[in-house]
């Protein structure tokens, strides 16, 4: 399929390349942040093994968007400009929409996990802090609770965003859908809400720490 299309509202380029070099940061920093460990500790612990779950989450979706790029691109310009490409029959264009469908949907499987390994990453390191502190192991053992929760219901919204697959005409209707809307919203709320949720962990613990002058 052609890559010329524009309906987009981010420019083709740009978005590649913001993506790609967010991307590339986020593996760098994962990597010195491996390497300073097994400097320092010589050993991997869990939450090495979380973060290292999310790089390969996260890479493997990089490499799913970037293989429908165009294609995702073609479908706006169908849906928002009634552009048709050239040289294509019906038949390929519901073909290449469908098997976009479904590699968006596990990309956007595979991005969403991504993002929770690196918040139990998180969570585990701070689990050696909290172990001998009742009421923070229980904060903690809450946190961990609500942010599986919260990656559960991720994952099936990215499922419920479009729930049409194979030769269905509402697929394309999907991207024009308050649902998809509200949908989106919620994966946004349940992000923050946990990062948040996170974060107030080594909060707490910094508030205890007693420095004397």
């Amino acid at each position: 399929m052609p890559s010329s299309y524009t309906a987009g509202r981010i420019p083709r380029t740009a978005l590649l390349a913001s993506t790609i070099a967010l991307f590339a940061v986020s593996v760098l920093a994962a990597i010195a942040r491996t390497a300073l460990r097994l400097k320092y500790q010589k050993r991997l612990f869990v939450d090495d093994g979380f973060l290292l779950l999310a790089v390969v989450l996260a890479t493997a979706c990089m490499g799913l968007y970037l293989s429908i790029t165009d294609d995702l691109y073609m479908i706006e310009a169908i849906i928002f400009q009634g552009q048709l490409p050239t040289n294509s029959s019906f038949s390929m264009i519901e073909e290449t929409v469908n098997k976009a469908h479904i590699l968006e949907t596990i990309a956007l499987e595979l991005s969403w996990t991504s993002i929770f390994a690196v918040k139990f990453s998180f969570l585990f390191f701070l689990k050696t802090l909290v172990n001998r502190i009742r009421l923070m192991t229980m904060l903690w053992q809450a946190v961990v609770a609500a942010t599986t929760v919260a990656w559960v219901i991720g994952c099936l919204c990215a499922i419920m965003e479009c729930p049409y697959f194979g030769t269905n005409e509402k697929m394309l209707s999907c991207a024009t859908s308050t649902r998809t809307v509200n949908l989106a919203i919620i994966l946004v709320v349940g992000d923050i809400v946990t990062d948040l949720a996170v974060i107030t962990i080594p909060i707490l613990i910094l508030r205890k720490v007693q420095i004397q002058a």
